[in-house]
């Protein structure tokens, strides 16, 4: 590592700070004076100021500015990384790779970095080395250069091998610390849509994927293997429509898929994060279609288009034949004494209507 541009200044100070130290107290001194002067050489070397520009060769080479959060190290290539506390070097571990969504500096990076802590804590607790990844200023939106983000349009679509092909760096460091068995990838928002990208083009070899509260990229359409998939979507978020819009899309594929339905809005809360990873632990084990799914719950976006369709929501059940009534019309003429009774209230989905 080259040292830094004002550090051989700040070094000579420290080698000759040590020397005149030796030479007043020979005896006395000389070891710690020594020692001091190395350490002083080390922490100048490693932590002096670095030039414009330039990265700190701090954990693997992230930049200092890193956007890691509390609980992951920055690794090379600005990706974050965490394990298991308990976990002994080299020993290998299930990866989960996130991927974020779009966001810049302020606000919105410190809502990202929340998101990147609370991925990190629920699955290293369950076993799961973490890898949060980092998009590029200007990737989605060219007009927008300050915004970071991954290809998540048919317009950049195009740009996705190379932002892939840049995740080698970080993956190869994680890698030295604990193997992988298996990979697993989660995408939030503008980072499910890229998620969404990887698996239908076959840009990395994942076990499974989950797309949250994103939608589709066209042509939604595997060009290689089918891995398991998850989608998520909220009630409340306008981005259920396109989640619905993915979830047919891939049924029309064959393509073995979950979804998984919750209220509220466009997040990516505990309980998310917690399906997420409950639905990679299943998938090491269980076939697609999960039995029973990651959620019964129909989408909102799928119930208000069936409704505009004028589509039945369900079968509607047919109605029993009722006995023929006597002449006079008041009751069958197989029960007589129910002339008198009170007439059973009736299920209030016998008929089931449509609007």
């Amino acid at each position: 590592m080259s040292a830094p541009r004002d550090g051989g200044s700040a070094v000579r100070r420290g080698v000759n700070q040590c020397v005149r130290t030796v030479r007043r107290a020979p005896k006395r001194f000389s070891l710690g004076a020594i020692v001091g002067g190395l350490l002083l050489t080390y922490m100048t070397r490693r932590w002096g100021a670095p030039a414009d520009g330039a990265q700190a060769d701090m954990l693997g080479g992230a930049p200092l500015d890193s956007f890691c959060a509390s609980g992951l190290l920055p690794v090379a290539g600005g990706a974050c990384y965490a394990a298991p506390h308990d976990a002994f070097p080299d020993s290998p571990l299930p990866l989960v790779i996130y991927l974020h969504g779009l966001f810049e500096r302020g606000p919105m990076e410190d809502e990202e970095r929340d998101r990147q802590h609370r991925v990190a804590r629920q699955a290293t607790a369950r076993g799961f080395a973490v890898l949060a990844l980092r998009g590029t200023e200007g990737a989605c939106h060219p007009e927008r250069t300050a915004l970071v983000c991954w290809p998540s349009n048919e317009r950049s679509v195009d740009k996705a091998p190379a932002f892939v092909e840049a995740w080698q760096p970080a993956l190869r460091s994680a890698e030295k610390k604990h193997p992988f068995t298996d990979e697993y990838v989660l995408g939030f928002s503008n980072g499910g849509y890229f998620a969404g990208l990887i698996a239908e083009r076959a840009l990395y070899k994942a076990d499974a994927f989950v797309i949250a509260h994103a939608g589709p990229v066209e042509p939604v359409r595997a060009v290689g293997s089918k891995p398991p998939l998850l989608l998520m979507s909220a009630d409340e978020d306008v981005s259920q429509e396109g989640m619905v819009q993915l979830d047919d899309e891939l049924t029309r594929d064959d393509w073995p898929h979950d979804h998984y339905v919750r209220d509220g809005g466009h997040a990516l809360p505990d309980s998310d994060i917690d399906a997420a990873l409950t639905f990679f632990e299943r998938t090491r084990t269980e076939p697609l279609p999960l039995r029973p799914p990651m959620s019964s719950r129909l989408p909102r976006a799928r119930l208000a288009s069936r409704v505009a369709d004028n589509t039945p929501l369900a079968p509607i059940p047919k109605k029993e034949a009722r006995p023929l009534l006597d002449p006079g019309g008041l009751a069958p003429a197989s029960a007589p004494a129910a002339r008198s009774s009170p007439l059973a209230s009736e299920s209030p989905d016998a008929e089931a209507d449509p609007e």
